[in-house]
């Protein structure tokens, strides 16, 4: 009795591969953002100019890192946005329409695919739930 062979063109393992993709990334997020609303109710514990002198210095980083197209750590960006969603948000989707506007720089696009692509951030729900 011959057996007949099933033969996928990859379309199913590539879409499962995305899938688990998606879902690692989301258990990661779930994981840092717990830690770092940890570490944001932490500094909510220290006197409040000290506190927002460290938030500050967070979100000077950031910042530093978008205009320099240097290089920076996902939980300092994560910690910014639960400081103030808003501001973070802006000055990504600012950095994203200087990066991806023409002429594009290679170097510019570097940063942008090997840093703030792979941000966790992209993952999370606004206050608009988009």
């Amino acid at each position: 009795k011959k057996q007949k062979l099933l033969v996928t063109m990859g379309s199913f393992s590539s879409s499962e591969k995305l899938g688990e993709q998606v879902k690692a990334a989301q258990l990661q997020l779930n994981h840092d953002r717990k830690t770092q609303q940890q570490r944001y109710k932490d500094l909510q514990s220290l006197p409040p100019k000290e506190a927002a002198q460290v938030l500050n210095n967070v979100h000077e980083s950031v910042r530093d890192s978008f205009s320099q197209r240097a290089a920076f750590l996902d939980a300092t960006l994560l910690l910014a946005w639960l400081d103030d969603e808003a501001q973070c948000k802006q000055a990504v989707m600012d950095t994203v329409e200087e990066v991806m506007s023409a002429p594009i720089k290679r170097h510019e696009f570097e940063w942008f695919r090997d840093f703030l692509l792979p941000s966790s951030i992209w993952f999370m729900q606004s206050e608009a739930n988009q």
